[in-house]
């Protein structure tokens, strides 16, 4: 008995092959496109955070600049406490020039849990370390440095 021949499957006209690649590129296209935007949503968000993080280093750094240079740790923590409406801040360090923790805040802080100021010589930084956005900024009167000021900012409340 002579095995029967399947019939092979017609085979696409070229029209239809044009349409399936047109539609495969333009899958690509918007693909790669919202692959761009999306990296570039990131690095927005977290320009903005950092933004944030920074213009509250500078009014704390006008502000506490008179304690640490009379060197009345009190009354930087009393003027952090203010701090308490601000959800996404988490913590806030104020340390000497010698990098000894001067005050804190909220008060009684974990001190296992503050990490080093960056070696550098730049007069800000910033790192993300998990959840968290740390921000450090340098506090001068004129040309004495008196200290610095380390934020540390939820990244989901910052949002």
């Amino acid at each position: 008995m002579p095995i029967p021949q399947v019939p092979s499957p017609p085979r696409a006209s070229l029209k239809r092959r044009l349409l399936l690649l047109l539609a495969a590129i333009t899958a690509l296209a918007v693909l790669a496109t919202s692959a761009a935007f999306l990296a570039f949503e990131v690095g927005q968000i977290r320009e903005s955070m950092v933004r944030g993080l920074s213009g509250l280093a500078d009014v704390l750094s006008t502000n506490l600049e008179a304690e640490l240079a009379f060197g009345t740790p009190r009354d930087s923590e009393r003027s952090l406490a203010a701090l308490q409406g601000h959800r996404s801040i988490r913590s806030v360090v104020i340390r000497t020039p010698s990098g000894e923790v001067f005050a804190t805040y909220p008060a009684g802080l974990d001190r296992s849990r503050i990490p080093e100021p960056p070696s550098g010589g730049e007069p800000s930084a910033w790192t993300y370390r998990g959840d968290s956005l740390f921000f450090f900024r340098r506090v001068r009167t004129e040309d004495r440095l008196v200290g610095w000021i380390q934020i540390e900012g939820s990244r989901a409340e910052l949002l």
